[in-house]
């Protein structure tokens, strides 16, 4: 029993798998020829659409209708087709134009039994002609004659005749019958039916046409004689023929003529080719209900500009062919594709533009940090050396003007000599002491007492004694207004203010001016960050001291403030008046920075925090 299943369900899986494997057939019979552009564009259509779907093997005929369409002729292909589709049996069949139609209507129940036909490009169609033919569906072509005409008047509102040209084809017929029916309802134009003429007639005709008049182009493909033409060569011998415009009611746009309001084969071949597939795909060609084309408005606008035809004169839904496009029209994608990688390669120029600048930034501002740390080292070094050498130094300075001072005891008898020696001991060691001091006030371990202290009278009393002090060839200026209440060792912020101006006053040789001006002064982070100080961002008292002095080399600048330094001759100074100072401003938890330019003058900034 289990074995029988099997065999069942691997016959099904066999048989689903052989009818969804096997391969549809489709014949697409055309009325005309190949190159013909109406029966072209309707073939592109049917094309658009077939080939997308899978296993569909594509039979194509053109019945060749307008170069000969004879009675016998339609014997003979039928003869044709029963020989050679003898053998296959197709899926649906694709009709195009009258011809093929009712050659179906005719023969399809004897060429090909019960095959689904879906027609297109029918003109003159009416649903009775497929009541007695089953499995028939399609697009028929619906005209607006009237609303063709209509608007050639409204483009020529001057339009006294219209000139109708076609030719003797079915076609031609059946245009020249839907025209007839439409005049008749226009009044105010004069309309000139020019039906199967000559090519020589109708030269001469369209030659005497002037101001006032218009060409329409009905369907002229086949002359008098049985001779067959293009389109093109229609047309293009109306236009070189004619010197006014020429409109159609059929899709030749762009081949001479100014436009219309004409019918789409493409469009036709789509839907036809839409509807095959549903057949295919097992819908009953008697469910599809036939259904008919679009009309669109297209013009051309080479011809436009011929005959001087504003766009304004044109319905607002138009499609203009043949447009003049610019550079940037032909080359739109290309051009916005260079802009947009332009674009791209801008920006990232400018971010790497900016990652360098900043990257330099950084290196600058890295390479300053370390500067100021390897100063703000060394001065430490150098504060330490000199904290330990200038205390032991006074230790021993200590006992050696104890003992000076003991042999100085008045009990003991001296002679003048030794007397004289031992104050010279004396006046040696307490200078040595006094240098010990600055030293000591530089590795801050000087011994500082701070309180409560308002600067103003201590620098108004520096100012002073700096006047009385220093040569009165310099002028000293003082800006010294308002209360700055800080937390300072009093007579040490006075030592620093005087040694600045004793400083300032060497550096003038000749005439000139120290100003000293005082201020607040808000430090952000950034100031406090660029400085090699430890001090917090906040309000501090500002002591500017600046002179008209020869000014400071600016390699001197970072070792202004070590002990020991100087440039004054040998014996002038001792280099440790503004190491002094520095130490005393940094055990203030203050800063000190230096400007100077050589030949211009000096300009000291003092900053002392104030009290909140």
């Amino acid at each position: 029993m289990g074995i029988s299943r099997l065999k069942i369900l691997l016959l099904a899986f066999l048989l689903c798998t052989s009818v969804s494997s096997e391969v549809r057939r489709v014949l697409v019979l055309n009325s005309y020829h190949e190159g013909y552009h109406w029966t072209d564009r309707i073939m592109h259509g049917v094309k658009s659409v077939l080939e997308q779907e899978d296993k569909i093997e594509l039979y194509i005929e053109y019945m060749d209708t307008k170069r000969c369409s004879d009675e016998n002729y339609y014997e003979e292909l039928k003869k044709l087709y029963v020989h050679k589709y003898s053998k296959i049996n197709f899926d649906v069949i694709i009709s195009s134009d009258n011809n093929a139609y009712n050659f179906l209507l005719k023969n399809r129940d004897e060429l090909y039994p019960n095959v689904p036909v879906v027609f297109c490009g029918v003109n003159g169609y009416a649903p009775e002609q497929i009541v007695n033919h089953a499995h028939y569906t399609g697009v028929y072509e619906q005209y607006d004659i009237l609303g063709s005409l209509d608007l050639i008047s409204a483009i020529h509102p001057d339009t006294k005749r219209m000139y109708i040209i076609s030719d003797d084809t079915y076609t031609g017929k059946m245009s020249r019958k839907f025209l007839g029916e439409a005049v008749d309802k226009i009044k105010g134009i004069e309309f000139v039916f020019l039906s199967n003429i000559s090519i020589p007639a109708l030269k001469d005709t369209l030659g005497d046409l002037g101001k006032g008049d218009i060409v329409v182009w009905a369907m002229y493909l086949r002359t008098p004689d049985g001779k067959s033409i293009s389109s093109e060569e229609s047309i293009s011998l109306i236009s070189q023929s004619s010197s006014v415009p020429t409109y159609s009611i059929w899709d030749v746009v762009g081949q001479g003529v100014v436009g219309g309001k004409v019918i789409i084969p493409d469009h036709q071949g789509t839907v036809a080719a839409q509807k095959a597939v549903q057949i295919l795909n097992g819908t009953p060609a008697s469910s599809i209900p036939v259904s008919f084309n679009p009309i669109e408005h297209i013009f051309d606008y080479e011809q436009l500009e011929r005959f001087g035809i504003s766009l304004d004169l044109l319905p607002s839904d138009r499609t203009i062919l043949n447009t003049p496009t610019s550079f940037y029209g032909n080359y739109k994608t290309e051009i916005w594709s260079v802009v947009i990688a332009m674009f791209f390669m801008a920006v990232i120029i400018i971010v790497l533009s900016y990652l360098v600048y900043k990257r330099k930034e950084a290196e600058a501002e890295l390479k300053k940090t370390h500067k100021q740390l390897l100063h703000s080292r060394k001065m430490d070094a150098i504060g330490k050396l000199a904290g330990g050498i200038a205390h032991d130094f006074s230790n021993m300075m200590g006992g050696v003007i104890g003992a000076a001072e003991l042999l100085q005891q008045p009990a003991r008898e001296q002679d003048e000599t030794s007397q004289k020696y031992i104050n010279i001991i004396l006046i040696a060691a307490n200078q040595a002491v006094d240098l010990t001091s600055k030293l000591l006030t530089f590795s801050h371990k000087g011994k500082n007492e701070k309180n409560i202290v308002d600067l103003k009278p201590v620098i108004d009393d520096t100012v002073s004694i700096l006047q009385t002090t220093i040569a009165r060839r310099i002028t000293i200026n003082s800006y010294n207004q308002g209360e700055y209440s800080v937390l300072a060792d009093k007579s040490a912020l006075q030592n620093v203010i005087m040694n600045m101006g004793i400083n300032a006053s060497h550096a003038i040789p000749e005439a000139g001016v120290i100003t000293i001006k005082t201020s607040t002064k808000t430090l952000d982070k950034v100031f406090c960050k660029a400085v090699p100080f430890s001090i917090r961002p906040g309000e501090f008292m500002h002591i500017e001291i600046e002179d008209s002095g020869c000014g400071i080399p600016e390699e001197n600048l970072q070792k202004i403030f070590e002990p020991f330094f100087t440039t004054k001759e040998e014996g002038e100074g001792t280099g440790l008046g503004l190491s002094a100072a520095y130490g005393t401003v940094v055990d203030h938890h203050g800063a000190i920075t230096i400007n100077s330019k050589v030949g211009i003058g000096t300009t000291i900034n003092i900053y002392i925090p104030l009290l909140g």
